[in-house]
């Protein structure tokens, strides 16, 4: 480990911090270096658009197909007009209170609000080419372990809940890291962008979903290409929660989402958003996004 002179007070800080312990700058050093190793130790060898899931694009234009049909149908008809006005605006007004609540009881991220953090998603940020720094606000969420993007009147926005923060803390960043790239990752392909362009599909439960489970593929793709080293653990955080995830064996979770191959699993697959966090390992495994977690780790 080496130490450098902070940039910002003088004072000593090791290499590997995201932030200054002293006054709280951010090592911008720190996180340039993790860009530039994290992925050409990887098995895939293409650029971070070559993991975009083959379903993705094919839902996608089914999807703006079908969505046309049944704007056009509501177009030509004055009632027709009234239910695209009336369903815009619901959509409008949700998206208001989606980031109305985030502003007002988050926290926002900033290089002195939780500046590791802001450091992290500024440098994520960069790696994926993202024209400007999405707004993060950490919330309370009760226990539950998540992160969602949201986007409203041009704005993209990161919510990401405080147990997953919490993971930064105790055992260490890659976990979070991989969690808030997947969120970026949404930004990046535009997927909040185009929810009007899809929205009549995504009523549809089977194609709807499947587009959904295909985005998110893609976004674990992208996670991973920019945080090999916390995929795993990013996935299994979610499955067996901050506590009991270093516990979990990778192989025998891997296992048992094969063996999870019956009608009503396939059923209730198909009826959600997301992919099984199995078969998202599994994904990730064999395209060799990601490194094996330290034995040691917890």
């Amino acid at each position: 480990m080496a130490i450098m002179q902070c940039s910002g007070c003088g004072g000593q800080v090791s290499t590997n911090a995201l932030a200054c312990p002293h006054c709280g700058d951010p090592q911008v050093e720190k996180e340039e270096i993790r860009v530039q190793k994290s992925y050409p130790s990887l098995g895939h060898r293409g650029g971070m658009e070559s993991l975009i899931h083959p379903n993705e694009p094919v839902y996608f234009l089914i999807s703006v197909i079908f969505s046309a049909l049944i704007y056009v149908l509501l177009v030509v008809s004055i009632v027709g007009l009234v239910y695209v006005a009336l369903g815009a605006l619901v959509a409008l007004i949700v998206q208001a209170l989606i980031v109305g609540n985030l502003k007002g009881n988050g926290v926002q991220v900033s290089e002195r609000q939780f500046p590791d953090l802001h450091q992290l998603v500024v440098g994520l940020s960069r790696e994926m080419e993202l024209p400007e720094v999405p707004d993060v606000y950490v919330v309370q969420s009760g226990g539950v372990l998540n992160a969602f993007a949201t986007r409203f009147l041009g704005a993209d926005f990161v919510a990401i809940y405080s147990d997953v923060l919490e993971l930064a803390y105790q055992n260490g960043e890659p976990a979070v890291g991989f969690v808030m790239a997947h969120e970026l990752a949404h930004v990046k392909r535009k997927h909040m962008s185009r929810r009007a362009l899809v929205l009549p599909a995504m009523l549809v439960p089977f194609l709807g979903k499947a587009y959904s489970r295909a985005c998110e593929y893609t976004c674990d793709g992208f996670a991973a290409y920019c945080r090999p080293d916390g995929a795993a653990d990013g996935i299994l955080v979610l499955a067996a929660g901050k506590q009991l995830y270093t516990k979990v064996d990778i192989e025998e979770f891997q296992a048992q989402g094969e063996r999870n191959k019956g009608f009503w699993a396939w059923f209730a697959e198909a009826l959600s958003t997301h992919p099984y966090l199995s078969k998202r390992l599994a994904a990730l495994r064999k395209a060799g996004l990601f490194e094996r977690p330290n034995p040691s780790r917890g």
